[in-house]
C-alpha cells in the first residue's frame, strides 16, 4: 500500500510541517497482523522498532509529517475494547473534559456492553457521544 499525503498538497494555511515530539520508552501493546498483511504494509520486524515507528520516534523516509489545521466544532469519541471490556477511551473536541471522570471510571471498571446502563447519558450532550461510542461495533 502506497501512502499518499494529499493533505500536504493543500495551501500552507491548512497545515504546518512539523516533526513528531519524541516520546520516552514507547512500547507496542497490540498489532493487528491480519490488517498489516491485508494492507501489504512494510513495517519494522521487532516490537522495539514498531513502537518507535508508531510513536513517531522513528520517521520513515517517505513520511512528510504535518500538523493539520481543522476549525470545526465537531469531535469524536473512540472506545478501545479488549476481550469484550473497555480498555481505553479517546475523545477530541470542544468540552470533552466534561466527561473525563465518567470515561476514567468506565475504563477503570472495565465495562462490558451490559454495563452501559449503569449511568444515565443525557441528551444532547458529550455524554451522549460517549454512549454512542460505547454502543458502536467492537472492532
Amino acid at each position: 500500500m502506497r501512502f499518499d499525503n494529499s493533505y500536504a498538497r493543500l495551501p500552507e494555511s491548512f497545515f504546518e510541517r512539523i516533526n513528531p515530539v519524541p516520546v520516552q520508552s514507547p512500547h507496542l501493546i497490540r498489532l493487528n497482523s491480519q490488517l498489516v498483511t491485508e494492507l501489504n504494509l512494510q513495517l519494522p520486524e521487532n516490537d522495539k522498532k514498531l513502537a518507535a515507528f508508531f510513536s513517531g520516534n522513528a520517521k520513515p523516509d517517505w513520511a512528510d509529517p504535518i500538523a493539520q489545521a481543522y476549525a470545526s466544532t465537531q469531535g469524536f469519541v473512540k472506545v478501545v475494547w479488549l476481550d469484550g471490556r473497555v480498555a481505553g477511551i479517546t475523545a477530541v473536541g470542544h468540552h470533552v473534559s466534561g466527561f473525563t471522570t465518567a470515561a476514567a471510571m468506565i475504563v477503570q471498571e472495565g465495562w462490558t456492553k451490559d454495563d452501559i446502563h449503569k449511568v444515565v447519558f443525557p441528551h444532547p450532550s458529550l455524554d451522549e457521544a460517549l454512549l454512542g461510542a460505547l454502543k458502536a461495533e467492537q472492532k
